[in-house]
């Protein structure tokens, strides 16, 4: 059907057709296809009289909602028609080409993926007060966060009452209690007696039991060395020259297998040199004793470390005298020592 007045309006509509009565003036209930007028806004419907628009309140009355009353009555079979065009807003979108932003909460049923070239994927900014920036969950509840941590502008990552905090001031990782955005001192485990980690490489201290330097352990070492008779003998060849040590801390515990093959005894107090680790200087002195003896020596001996040096001395236990070369019992045959003493 032609239309005189401005053309109809593109959009969500419903259309009411009537065919007048002689002096019918108004109009409502069921449209010739049985279908009940019914408007919100008056400002949102157009009224044709046999294609020609009505003006409002100059050609008709629309208040009721669910009825048009004609100021001047129609004439048999006149067409009334009614479009009706439901109020909407326009969508508030952020442009895919020019981006933008949400100033509220954005729900998503599905994936989301966000790509980006070269550059920083996404970035999730919580203004003013600390706490979580990501909840993540599980079928609705939260099985973990990243947020920043109470009063500090650092990043944390856990679940419940347990995460970690990433001091990058300090340059430290602390333990962190997520759910009371607060600091957990003393009550985080590093795996269990079922999962547990492999290998920690570390460059300093690890502090056991306390926090001072009396706590701290510094050094744990295994290995070999070659330990010699240093002096009291002159050895042209061993049959057994073996040292194996453990260094925890500055403690060292060596323990020495030696057995010459060819050479001499002479004069000068026996020392046993080649000790992996200078030894501290003073006292209370390191020593050894002997857990083998093959015949080299048939009175009681004793050894101490030096102080400040690699070598044991060999003492008698009778009177603190020094043993020589010359008063060893056996000189070549097999003697094994256990040392223990402090290093520098």
């Amino acid at each position: 059907m032609p239309y005189i007045g401005r053309p109809l309006q593109a959009g969500v509509r419903r259309r009411y057709i009537y065919a007048a009565t002689a002096g019918q003036t108004s109009f409502s209930g069921n449209d010739s296809s049985g279908i009940s007028l019914a408007y919100d806004d008056s400002l949102f419907l157009d009224v044709y009289q046999n294609g020609v628009l009505l003006k409002p309140v100059t050609d008709y009355a629309s208040t009721t909602g669910t009825s048009v009353v004609l100021t001047t009555g129609a004439s048999t079979d006149d067409v009334l028609e009614m479009l009706v065009f439901d109020t909407f807003g326009v969508a508030d979108t952020v442009s895919a080409k020019d981006g933008g932003s949400f100033a509220g909460a954005v729900s998503m049923a599905s994936t989301l993926t966000v790509d980006a070239d070269g550059a920083t994927v996404a970035t999730f900014d919580r203004a003013t007060n600390d706490g979580a920036i990501l909840d993540l969950q599980k079928d609705g509840t939260t099985v973990g966060s990243l947020g920043v941590g109470n009063g500090s502008s650092y990043a944390y990552i856990g679940t419940g009452d347990t995460g970690l905090m990433f001091n990058s001031a300090s340059d430290f990782i602390q333990p962190w209690n997520p759910s009371t955005n607060g600091s957990k001192d003393n009550a985080l485990n590093l795996g269990n007696a079922g999962n547990r980690f492999k290998d920690i490489y570390l460059s300093g201290n690890i502090y056991l039991g306390g926090t001072g330097s009396a706590n701290a352990l510094d050094d744990y070492e295994e290995g070999t060395f070659s330990p010699t008779f240093q002096q009291g003998m002159s050895v042209s060849s061993y049959s057994a020259q073996n040292g194996r040590y453990t260094k925890v801390g500055n403690l060292v515990t060596a323990q020495i297998d030696l057995d010459i093959n060819s050479g001499s005894a002479n004069s000068s107090q026996v020392f046993i040199g080649g000790l992996p680790f200078t030894s501290f200087d003073g006292a209370p002195y390191g020593g050894g004793f002997i857990s083998y003896n093959g015949g080299w020596h048939n009175a009681l001996i004793s050894f101490i470390v030096i102080a400040n040096a690699t070598y044991l001395a060999v003492y008698a236990q009778a009177d603190g005298g020094s043993i020589t070369g010359n008063a060893l019992s056996d000189f070549d045959a097999t003697i094994r020592i256990t040392a223990i003493y402090i290093a520098a």
